[in-house]
């Protein structure tokens, strides 16, 4: 998953909930402060549940979320280039995926565009079995059904290094919209395999934005570890077992040590304890669980549906009316997702 947020701390419910409906393994997102900001956002406020995040606060900022299950590692580059982040993913049979989000500015000079090419280049350098790159390029000048470029001098140096790179670009619907300006095909999704993307989704933004939120299937395997859970049914325990057993302990002799050494004695006789009085299982955990944030409710699902197919309306005939039909739904939806959050926290 996608998209331009425009100030992720004014949308970051909205987004909590786009993530419960989706549960994308892979979620990347660009302009994450909002412009010209004065304060800093941190890596502890970007944190959502089951998932590590990797962030570049760097201009308006990009951040990266891969689910825990899945090995990743951040990837730091010598020279990175204002709101770029990359990651490496661990695949099957020694296979790696680099994942990278870049951003950026419609007012980028010609070496900033240029470090971006030479970013990419030292990406594509590193010969890794599977690429994946995301993120707002600015590019409208850019026909990406040929691809030829008809604008600046910049957009035409991408297009070029973008040939030498042998990428696909898989982005070939608008993805910006804003009434009375043509939409443009701004955000680019990029691969070095053209079948490794089954299809992308041009969803609703979230929140405010002008950007359409993608989501799309991704082929590859990913390597997720399952590692041992013991499992107690404490409710069966022999618990007069267990404290005739600690009282027999002669904690005297086994405690005459130093704090740490007297806390690993501790702890090690209660789990020895625990594993002979409480029945226990030993399973695998692998892939977990996404539960949807507690203050979603029913209420606030319809206006999401709302929104969404509101949003799949204009899309289709581009028409002034269906767009204030949209930004309608749009603003009930971020009134009842504030409602839904306030009202859980009362």
């Amino acid at each position: 998953m996608y998209t331009n947020m425009d100030a992720y701390s004014y949308k970051k419910a909205e987004f909590e909930a786009r993530v419960s409906l989706l549960k994308p393994d892979i979620i990347g997102l660009t302009e994450i402060k909002p412009k010209n900001s004065v304060w800093n956002l941190d890596d502890q406020y970007m944190t959502i549940q089951h998932y590590t995040v990797y962030t570049n606060f760097n201009g308006r900022g990009t951040a990266l979320y891969v689910k825990n299950s899945i090995c990743s590692s951040e990837v730091v580059l010598q020279q990175t280039p204002e709101s770029a982040v990359w990651s490496e993913i661990q695949l099957r049979d020694h296979d790696s995926l680099l994942v990278g989000v870049v951003y950026r500015s419609p007012g980028a000079t010609a070496e900033q565009s240029d470090a971006i090419i030479d970013m990419i280049t030292s990406i594509i350098s590193k010969k890794a079995s599977h690429v994946l790159i995301m993120g707002d390029f600015n590019l409208p000048g850019i026909d990406w059904s040929v691809p030829l470029a008809d604008g600046t001098a910049q957009e035409q140096r991408f297009l070029e290094a973008y040939g030498d790179w042998f990428l696909t670009q898989h982005c070939h619907q608008a993805t910006r919209f804003r009434t009375q300006q043509k939409a443009n095909i701004l955000d680019l999704v990029m691969t070095n395999e053209e079948d490794m993307i089954e299809r992308i989704n041009y969803a609703e933004p979230i929140g405010k934005s002008d950007h359409a939120c993608l989501d799309w299937i991704y082929k590859c395997y990913a390597n997720q570890p399952r590692t041992k859970v013991i499992k107690y049914c404490y409710n069966k325990g022999d618990f007069d077992g267990m404290r005739e057993s600690l009282r027999r302990e002669d904690w005297d002799k086994l405690l005459g040590k130093t704090v740490d050494e007297q806390w690993d004695i501790i702890a090690s006789i209660i789990s020895s304890t625990t594993d002979s009085y409480v029945p226990h299982s030993n399973s695998s955990s692998g892939r977990c669980r996404y539960r949807e944030p507690a203050w979603m409710n029913a209420n606030l699902m319809a206006e999401i549906r709302k929104k969404k197919h509101a949003f799949e309306r204009y899309k289709q005939t581009r028409n002034g009316k269906e767009y204030l039909e949209y930004t309608r739904a749009r603003n009930s939806t971020k009134a009842a997702t504030r409602k839904a959050v306030r009202d859980y926290e009362n």
